[in-house]
């Protein structure tokens, strides 16, 4: 296996190969969802499953290492659990898979619902793409969180609303094995500030702040500044 970057990830073993299932209501976009997830990847498979008695046991079978929930009968919201009988089925799934939320918009009430069910990966249905699916599938099969560009930018505009000029916010997790050096840049990271800035702020070379930044991603294990922020906050689902 290659692992340059999570968007370059290639499982050529067939015994490898990774085991989404794809559960909504829709039969178009169980359809669509499973046409863009193997456009170009042998090593993906999938598996489509309405919501219903039977998603349990598609999981049981199928043994999926990603599950990507989509929207229930009608175009009801996952979220909306009162109005299916599967609410504690999100549990079980979150136990046995990594999930992966398709949510209507990127609002910190959304993620923060997400993340309770058990999310590990969140896309607003308006960023959803082949690129941006198979993305989400490869940072969740490889313990990443991803978010989508959308869900990027609602993150860092809530942490900047919430952070004051005197203040830097806290992780809500420990310091995540992160040197003392790397939180200083973490904190900066969640602020919105740039690597440029980052450098002047700490009196060093960008060349040694990406360094940093370098580290800190493989440590939170992440791939983007969104996923770190995410991690560090409180609100990737881990």
């Amino acid at each position: 296996m290659t692992a340059a970057s999570s968007d370059h990830v290639v499982l050529t073993n067939t015994e490898w190969r990774i085991r989404v299932l794809a559960i909504d209501d829709s039969i178009a976009s169980r359809q669509r969802i499973k046409r863009w997830l193997e456009r170009g990847r042998a090593d993906i498979i999938v598996r489509d499953s309405a919501f219903g008695p039977g998603v349990l046991e598609s999981v049981r079978i199928f043994r999926p290492q990603v599950v990507l929930l989509g929207r229930l009968a009608g175009g009801a919201s996952i979220f909306d659990a009162g109005k299916w009988e599967l609410g504690a089925v999100l549990g079980e799934l979150a136990q046995r898979t990594k999930m992966i939320m398709l949510i209507d918009d990127a609002t910190p009430h959304s993620i923060a619902m997400a993340r309770r069910l058990g999310a590990v990966g969140y896309i607003v249905a308006e960023d959803l793409d082949p690129i941006q699916i198979q993305r989400a599938v490869m940072d969740a099969y490889l313990g990443k969180v991803h978010v989508s560009s959308s869900v990027a930018s609602a993150l860092v505009q809530h942490v900047a609303a919430q952070v004051s000029v005197r203040t830097m916010p806290e992780s809500r997790g420990g310091d995540h094995g992160l040197s003392p050096r790397e939180t200083e840049v973490m904190k900066l990271i969640v602020r919105g500030v740039t690597n440029s800035e980052i450098a002047q702020t700490l009196v060093l070379s960008e060349k040694t702040v990406k360094n940093h930044v370098n580290r800190i991603f493989r440590k939170l294990g992440v791939t983007s500044r969104a996923g770190a922020i995410a991690r560090w906050i409180g609100t990737s689902g881990r």
